[in-house]
């Protein structure tokens, strides 16, 4: 008899944390269009005409395959991939000469991307990019405020009608 009550206490460990890792599973699964929206309305709120310039991202998404960007987030919205080695993007990085234009650039050479977009460091990205990719890019649109640039490869802007 007392062998049966052992035998029974590690069923009941195991039937315990399945059903607590369920349950933190569901409450996970349920709270994620929260932490999203959530973002989204900042990132709203902060970048002034983000709605426009993403919707036009979302209009170039069947013809895409990589996005250049200096803001991440416009290609996660946009369900895009950005570039890994660009995403990781800071100010520090930027101020200290670790990332720059002529990391853009080459990346921009290699992996000749569909959309390049400068929404974070406009001013100084945009001003040395944008010269030397006027060849293969077309400036799509600007946002209101100016800090939001979006190109596109000009073989696949003739396929957007917008």
């Amino acid at each position: 008899k007392e062998w049966k009550n052992r035998s029974r206490q590690p069923v009941a460990k195991v039937a315990g944390a399945v059903f607590f890792l369920l349950g933190a599973f569901i409450l996970s699964i349920t709270s994620m269009p929260f932490k999203y929206d959530h973002v989204r309305q900042q990132l709203k709120e902060t970048v002034p005409g983000s709605e426009q310039v993403m919707a036009l991202m979302r209009a170039y998404r069947p013809y895409t395959h990589l996005v250049v960007t200096d803001r991440p987030i416009y290609a996660f919205y946009a369900d895009m991939p950005a570039d890994p080695y660009l995403a990781s993007i800071s100010l520090k990085k930027v101020l200290v000469g670790i990332l720059g234009a002529p990391d853009f650039l080459n990346v921009i050479q290699k992996k000749r991307p569909e959309l390049v977009l400068f929404a974070r460091f406009s001013e100084g990205l945009n001003k040395d990019v944008a010269p030397r990719i006027q060849k293969d890019y077309d400036l799509v649109c600007k946002s209101p405020d100016g800090l939001a640039t979006l190109y596109a490869l000009k073989t696949i802007k003739e396929k957007v009608s917008m």
